[in-house]
């Protein structure tokens, strides 16, 4: 299947502001406890479309494949592994 832009982009913008919306409106301050939860959430929404889009476009073998590829921890060199565990 093809993959759309228009829609993932709608889709991720959707889900982003689904819950930042709270926060524009009423003017809430991303410090207080119950309501960061959900301005956490608000940056997951392209993380989220990403993985619905990934999921209704494509076959299992894909799937598994871009899973594998997303939790692989051998992608990396060790050097490269040092310099994100060790730098800021």
């Amino acid at each position: 299947m093809r993959f759309r832009v228009v829609p993932f982009y709608l889709a991720t913008h959707g889900l982003t502001w689904l819950f930042l919306v709270p926060f524009a409106l009423l003017q809430w301050s991303i410090h207080d406890f119950p309501r960061n939860i959900l301005f956490f959430l608000g940056g997951l929404g392209p993380l989220v479309a990403t993985f619905l889009f990934v999921r209704a476009t494509r076959d299992r073998a894909y799937i598994r494949d871009y899973w594998h590829r997303i939790l692989s921890f051998r992608r990396f060199s060790a050097a490269w592994w040092l310099v994100i565990l060790l730098l800021p």
